[in-house]
């Protein structure tokens, strides 16, 4: 049996606001190759771990660390800044209810889609790059891993979104990036 946890991204004020504020989202679309991810965001500031609509990118010195400890099932991908728009979210009162303004139109995508895409912006992000861990098309908890022909000692997988991964991937997520990071209960999947 193995065990996983998914990770996420960490509780955030202002709702799906704030969710959006802190992972913005990806620019790829249906038919597009996977990577790179098409990074569509605020800035300057970015978290160090962010979770833009079913992909998982880090700063690149993170991206670096983590390639260091040879984590089975992992590899790192390229990250594209699609629109990089300028929102100093993280300066605004993070004990407010409400974030300090609203989108046009009221719809959290729009702090970027109704927003000019800025190079200044873009030119002060840190280098991204992103998680590249196998997909599974099956719940997790129906299938076996090797059935979804993912080896059964991964650290990491993606399944709807969402990145699961092992407790020793976890306590490596725990360690560098405590503050961008959720955990879920452990989920026990039972090999062939």
């Amino acid at each position: 049996m193995s065990t996983y946890y998914e990770i996420s991204e960490p509780d955030v004020v202002w709702g799906d606001y704030g969710r959006f504020l802190f992972s913005g989202m990806n620019g790829n679309e249906v038919g597009d190759a996977r990577f790179p991810v098409k990074l569509m965001r605020t800035g300057p500031f970015v978290p160090k771990l962010s979770f833009p609509w079913g992909y998982f990118v880090l700063h690149a010195d993170i991206g670096r660390a983590l390639e260091t400890q040879h984590f089975k099932g992992v590899r790192l991908a390229d990250v594209e800044l699609a629109k990089i728009v300028n929102v100093n979210w993280h300066e605004w009162d993070q004990s407010s209810n409400d974030p300090e303004r609203y989108p046009a139109g009221g719809e959290p995508e729009n702090y970027v889609l109704r927003r000019k895409h800025s190079d200044a912006v873009a030119s002060q992000l840190p280098k991204l790059v992103a998680l590249d861990v196998p997909v599974l098309q099956e719940p997790p908890k129906r299938t076996p891993l090797e059935a979804e022909g993912v080896d059964p000692s991964t650290d990491a997988f993606e399944w709807g979104w969402r990145l699961y991964a092992s407790e020793k991937l976890m306590g490596w997520f725990k360690e560098m990036v405590p503050e961008c990071i959720s955990i879920s209960k452990p989920m026990r999947l039972f090999e062939k």
